[in-house]
């Protein structure tokens, strides 16, 4: 069964202002009884996570609050969001709900998340 990949607005670019990504540990250590330290992947895939802003126009702020709560269903659906290195569409996932800046007299909303 395919996953269901939530559709961005096409009023939203998917594109970063910043972004951090971070790799996360994929290894399980345990003590063992001789004193020695057993060390081993948890899974045989590996997983980032990202920490992102966006600056967005007040007029898409409605779009992007829809997007993350009605589409990406508050982050149980992955969605595509443009990787900042190639520009290419990557799958990812809201792994927080977003934090809303409003700038330049209500103008523009700087839009802070995790991934």
């Amino acid at each position: 069964m395919a996953i269901q990949i939530a559709p961005r607005p096409a009023v939203l670019s998917g594109a970063h202002q910043s972004f951090t990504e971070t790799s996360v540990s994929n290894t399980i250590r345990s003590s063992m009884d001789n004193l020695t330290v057993k060390v081993r992947r948890r899974t045989t895939g590996t997983f980032r996570t990202a920490d992102a802003t966006a600056v967005i126009r007040a007029d898409q702020y409605q779009a992007f609050r829809d997007w993350f709560e009605i589409n990406c269903q508050s982050g149980v659906l992955p969605t595509r969001f443009r990787n900042p290195i190639n520009c290419k569409e990557a799958v990812w996932r809201f792994t927080a709900p977003p934090q809303y800046e409003w700038l330049d007299g209500a103008v523009a909303v700087r839009v802070s998340y995790k991934l």
